[in-house]
């Protein structure tokens, strides 16, 4: 059990209705997993900024641009993904999640 949970194929592209066609169209995806005692302090905005950076000046195909999960068990974060630019994306709800998206 514990191999899936390290599987990009089972977390990424496997899965419910919807899935596929997200990572299709968004083909960049990040996880960011702070520290309680580093959470806001500004690092995982800054994370994110390099991130999507990164995807920008990287010459490469990354579609429509980033898609994240978040855990159902931590929606709490659903306003701060949205204040980087970041928008739910429907389907994930289907498997307890959230599905979030960010054009680059």
């Amino acid at each position: 059990m514990a191999q899936l949970a390290y599987s990009a194929q089972w977390l990424v592209l496997e899965g419910v209705e919807g899935k596929s066609a997200l990572v299709q169209q968004y083909r960049a995806t990040m996880h960011i997993d702070m520290l309680p005692e580093y959470q806001g302090q500004g690092w995982g905005r800054k994370l994110i900024e390099r991130f999507v950076e990164s995807i920008r000046t990287s010459g490469s195909d990354y579609g429509r641009g980033i898609q994240i999960g978040v855990s159902g068990e931590n929606t709490r974060v659903v306003p701060f993904y949205e204040k980087l630019q970041f928008r739910v994306y429907e389907g994930g709800e289907n498997e307890g999640n959230v599905w979030m998206v960010r054009d680059v």
